[in-house]
C-alpha cells in the first residue's frame, strides 16, 4: 500500500512517478501523449480494488494497456460505483470487504490505516471518480483507460 493518499488526482501537478492509472478524455490512440493535464489519475494500488468492477463491464479489460471505453459502458461502471459506495457503508471489517473488492495490496496485516478511516477515504475517492466521470461524459462520448 505504501504511504500514498487514497484519492482521485485531477491533472498532473500531484503525480509522483508513473505508478498511476490515467483516465484520458476521448479516444486515445497509440502514440498519443500520456500524462495529460485534462486527465484524472488513481494510484495503481488505489485502483486495484476496483478491478472486479471494471472486468464486469469492460470486455478484455487489461490493467496494463489502454482501452477506449464508450459512454454506455461508463454509465454501467458509474452505476456500480454508486452501488459500491452504498455497500461500503454496511461493511465493518477487512474480511467482509474482501468479498466485495479485489484487495490485492490492501491486505489487513500490511495496511496501516484503521478500517473505518480506509472505508471513509476509499468512499470519497469512489465518489470523486464517479462525479468526475459523470461531468466528463456530458461533453465526451469516450474516456480512455490508460493502465500501467
Amino acid at each position: 500500500m505504501g504511504t500514498h493518499k487514497i484519492e482521485l488526482l485531477k491533472g498532473t501537478s500531484q503525480l509522483h512517478g508513473t505508478y498511476y492509472i490515467e483516465f484520458s478524455l476521448g479516444k486515445h490512440q497509440v502514440g498519443d501523449e500520456h500524462w495529460r493535464e485534462t486527465s484524472a489519475y488513481l494510484n495503481a494500488d488505489n485502483f486495484d480494488p476496483l478491478i472486479k468492477l471494471f472486468r464486469k463491464h469492460v470486455p478484455n479489460f487489461d490493467f496494463i494497456g489502454f482501452i477506449i471505453i464508450p459512454a454506455v459502458q461508463w454509465q454501467k461502471i458509474i452505476l456500480n460505483l454508486t452501488r459500491l459506495q452504498h455497500e461500503l457503508k454496511t461493511i465493518s471489517n477487512y474480511q467482509a470487504l474482501q468479498k466485495v473488492l479485489h484487495l490485492g495490496e490492501y491486505h489487513p496485516e500490511i495496511f496501516q490505516k484503521p478500517f473505518d478511516k480506509f472505508i471513509k477515504e476509499f468512499g470519497i475517492m469512489i465518489d470523486d471518480l464517479r462525479s468526475w466521470l459523470e461531468l466528463q461524459l456530458e461533453t465526451h462520448d469516450f474516456i480512455t483507460f490508460l493502465g500501467l
